[in-house]
């Protein structure tokens, strides 16, 4: 690492996106490696992974891969999981979304340890190099994307190579700005997930309160028809 030779401190640097942590790809979708073990896992499949940073848990199931796939491919709080193809998308585990994965009712109170399947990388990022929630907002800045969209591959399904993931260059400042604009970034992606959530909530309930109102709307109406008809015969 560099150093400011006025004072020793540690100049922001660019390094690749391998040297900042633990960076793999996810558990390949083929039926012996999801399905030829005992052991239960949360599949977190590229479906699941929303627009907005978020997981949907209705795209959650569970798989039974063999025994060291399992152990190998499970992630963690604080992972950085993202997909490999277009559109980008991309969820940070951070505490909060951390938390929810263990409070989705999909699994009650039994949730199998989450492992990231399908078309996708995990990043592990050492947290004495840098901060998880600074590289996460990173990756997901425009110009970043813009640099991957450049060295995608594919003419239909575009695809982000492997090796091209592994040499992206990521610029580390000073890590008190790290951790400034992950906090930042942080609270922006939870005030987005409520948001959303309280949309889903406003659209379930709409949708519930006007079938309701139909339904009573027309069983009066039936009822309307039964005592004209009664009182017409009398």
């Amino acid at each position: 690492m560099r150093g400011d030779p006025l004072n020793g401190r540690r100049m922001d640097i660019s390094v690749s996106l391998a040297d900042v942590g633990r960076l793999r790809p996810a558990l390949p979708m083929v039926k012996k490696t999801v399905g030829g073990g005992q052991a239960m896992y949360t599949a977190l499949c590229p479906g699941a992974l929303t627009d907005r940073g978020g997981i949907n848990p209705a795209e959650l199931y569970t798989i039974r891969p063999e025994r060291e796939s399992g152990a190998r491919y499970v992630v963690k709080q604080h992972d950085i999981v993202f997909f490999l193809r277009w559109p980008f998308r991309l969820v940070y585990l951070d505490g909060d979304v951390w938390q929810r994965c263990h409070e989705m009712p999909t699994f009650l109170d039994d949730v199998p340890p989450l492992v990231a399947v399908g078309q996708m990388a995990v990043l592990t990022v050492d947290r004495s190099l840098a901060e998880p929630g600074y590289i996460a907002w990173y990756l997901r800045h425009p110009e970043t994307m813009q640099r991957l969209k450049q060295v995608s591959k594919g003419a239909t399904l575009q695809f982000i190579p492997m090796k091209e993931i592994r040499r992206l260059a990521v610029r580390l400042p000073h890590r008190h700005l790290q951790e400034l604009i992950a906090a930042a970034w942080g609270a922006q992606q939870r005030a987005v997930r409520l948001a959303a959530e309280r949309d889903s909530h406003l659209t379930q309930y709409i949708d519930a309160a006007g079938m309701k109102a139909v339904d009573k709307a027309q069983t009066d109406q039936e009822a309307l028809r039964r005592m004209s008809k009664w009182y017409g015969h009398k």
